[in-house]
């Protein structure tokens, strides 16, 4: 790992109510395609150990599906500089006690992402993507979801999103969190803004599927560009509605937006 032209740039931070540890550092690495590699830290206690299996694969896995699927928005030097930024400042692991006190009131989701420095509970909040571990946690998707937020802030910022990210509503902002998490995986929500974002994405999705059936390769970026034309969810439904259609008069396979039923009986994940 730390051969010739890595160096160490940051580490990613586990934290209880007492105390914090590394878990991981970040390293720049100009072979690969993000510029940056992961590394476990070396004597972390057994019990955190235990809870953050393969977390260097993780990161490098949201770390270059990030890229892959957001480098046509951003431009690639760019989106290298802020994954930088995103693993080394604006990513923290936290145990389920810290989370529930430091995101009060809603200590029942499983990640949260601050797009400024905000007060919660009385207490200052620093911007970011903050993941809940426990058994429950599907970390991988955690991350992908959380990340999703804030490239959909980061999109706003840099004025390649027509609108700035507060004038979304809640459901649109899920909607961006949702795209980016399905690249890891499908997640079932029962509770809105959770549960209309995600049946909006199956929708999207279906409509992708359609037209790559027809010969017509759209990729993720596209996908996303579609949707921050969108700042509220009842005009992109219909929308929606109106490609499908289309898409129906065309071609014979049905467009559904039929929600899969849960894989699990685990209780659902709340994130925001």
């Amino acid at each position: 790992m730390r051969g010739e032209g890595n160096k160490i740039i940051g580490t990613l931070t586990y934290s209880m109510l007492d105390y914090q540890v590394p878990v991981l550092y970040v390293h720049q690495d100009q072979r690969a395609g993000p510029g940056l590699a992961f590394e476990r830290v070396l004597f972390i206690p057994k019990e955190i150990d235990a809870q953050l299996p393969n977390l260097p694969q993780i990161i490098d896995r949201a770390v270059r599906r990030v890229y892959e699927n957001y480098h046509r928005l951003f431009g690639k030097q760019k989106l290298k500089d802020l994954l930088r930024q995103m693993a080394c400042q604006s990513t923290f692991f936290q145990d389920a006690d810290l989370f529930a006190e430091m995101h009060r009131p809603r200590a029942k989701i499983c990640g949260n992402y601050y797009h400024k420095t905000s007060k919660v509970a009385g207490k200052e909040v620093q911007q970011g993507s903050y993941i809940r571990v426990d058994e429950w946690s599907d970390i991988e998707l955690l991350v992908m979801h959380e990340w999703g937020h804030e490239l959909h802030h980061r999109l706003c910022e840099r004025g390649i999103a027509p609108f700035d990210y507060e004038q979304y509503d809640e459901e649109t902002r899920e909607v961006q969190g949702i795209v980016a998490e399905r690249l890891a995986g499908v997640e079932e929500y029962d509770e809105e803004p959770h549960l209309t974002a995600n049946e909006l994405v199956a929708r999207i999705l279906q409509q992708q599927i359609a037209l790559q059936q027809a010969g017509k390769k759209i990729g993720h970026h596209e996908v996303v560009q579609f949707l921050l034309q969108y700042r509220d969810h009842r005009t992109l439904a219909s929308n929606i509605s109106i490609v499908e259609e289309q898409l129906q008069q065309s071609y014979p396979q049905p467009v559904s937006s039929a929600r899969r039923k849960p894989k699990t009986s685990l209780p659902k994940r709340i994130t925001r």
